[in-house]
């Protein structure tokens, strides 16, 4: 026969979960760890560069952009940059 316990988290730790027949002739454990709740994301609300024009000439060097995400504490961060013509930048 199986029987099923169902755990409910709490609080942080760790907790011995013990099972034990009628009897008392057998008992089980397990260990469960519950973590702190996750903070919630913070959504990227948007992004600027530092430059709304870059003029550069072939063969003389390199631009450089900086993107800034908004806000400042933006769970996820990460960028994708794209050329809308590789041929040129």
């Amino acid at each position: 026969t199986v029987v099923n316990g169902v755990v409910t988290p709490v609080g942080e730790g760790t907790a011995v979960i013990t099972v034990t027949t009628k009897d008392g002739s057998f008992t089980a454990t397990t260990t469960v760890n519950v973590a702190a709740p996750k903070p919630p994301d913070v959504i990227v609300t948007g992004v600027t560069l530092d430059q709304t024009e870059l003029n550069l000439t072939v063969g003389e060097g390199e631009g450089t952009l900086q993107a800034t995400v908004a806000p400042a504490n933006a769970t996820n961060k990460g960028m994708i940059w794209s050329s809308s013509d590789e041929t040129v930048a």
